[in-house]
This record gives structure tokens, C-alpha cells and sequence, in this order.
């Protein structure tokens, strides 16, 4: 039997199914779409937390390699810090720098620590993501003799 031939009520019950499928869909999408948000802001922020860290351990290692030099300065190495946060787009008062051990004798420790409030770098600040309160990096070296 051809279409053009097939009762009324055959076209009917087919476009019911046909109708039911389409809601089913809709209510399925309507469950997870908010999950599937969720998840894409998730790998979003915790991809642009990663870079950031980063960002700030390295400005952590390079104060220390400007501080483990025999004359190094509290100055100089607060302004390389400062420097590369700079560079990563950092404001210079939006994150912390200690210093320890600076003044050490040959083959001493010296560490530089980095600390920076992350709601101040947080890409989508969406509130049901856990992230931490602080980005800290700290790096150490061996003080450099003459």
C-alpha cells in the first residue's frame, strides 16, 4: 500500500509517535544542558587556573635566581618578581612577595615565595566551582658564592 493510499488514521498515530519523540527529546536536553554548562566552564576555569599558577611559579623561580647572586638586593628581587607578574598582567599590588634567606653565606637556602588572591584572576567567577582561595609558589636555590 503507497503512501498517497494509507488511511487517515495510520498518518495520525504516526505523527504522534512522531511528536512524542520530539518532546522526549526536549525534556532530555532540558536535563542535561545544565550539566553539560557546568562541565564547560569547569575545564574553562580550571584550564585558566593551570596558566595562571604557572605564571606565578615561574615569577617565583626567577626571583630566586636573581636572589641566589652574591649581591642581590630585597629591592632587586621584589622587582623581578614584580616584573614578570607585569608581564603575565598581574597588578603590582595584587599579590605578595617573601623573601628568606637572603642574606645566607654561600650554599645557603634562599626561597622566594608568591601569593596571589585568585578571585582576583578568576576567568568566570562561577560560584559552584571549588578553586582555591590563593595561587602560592615558592622556589629554592642554593646562595651563590664569590
Amino acid at each position: 500500500m503507497g503512501k498517497l493510499m494509507q488511511p487517515a488514521s495510520d498518518r495520525r498515530t504516526r505523527r504522534g509517535r512522531t511528536d512524542r519523540r520530539r518532546a522526549a527529546a526536549m525534556v532530555e536536553m532540558a536535563l542535561i544542558l545544565p550539566v553539560l554548562i557546568l562541565l564547560v566552564f569547569a575545564v574553562m576555569e580550571y584550564g585558566w587556573m593551570f596558566i595562571r599558577a604557572s605564571q606565578v611559579s615561574g615569577a617565583a623561580r626567577h626571583g630566586v635566581r636573581v636572589a641566589i647572586r652574591p649581591a642581590a638586593t630585597q629591592t632587586e628581587v621584589q622587582d623581578a618578581v614584580t616584573l614578570i607578574m607585569q608581564q603575565a598582567g598581574f597588578n603590582a599590588g595584587s599579590f605578595q612577595v617573601e623573601i628568606g634567606g637572603l642574606n645566607s653565606t654561600t650554599g645557603g637556602q634562599v626561597t622566594v615565595e608568591v601569593t596571589l588572591p585568585y578571585d582576583q584572576v578568576s576567568l568566570t567567577n562561577f560560584p559552584l566551582l571549588p578553586v582555591p582561595d590563593v595561587l602560592r609558589a615558592s622556589a629554592t636555590m642554593a646562595k651563590e658564592g664569590p
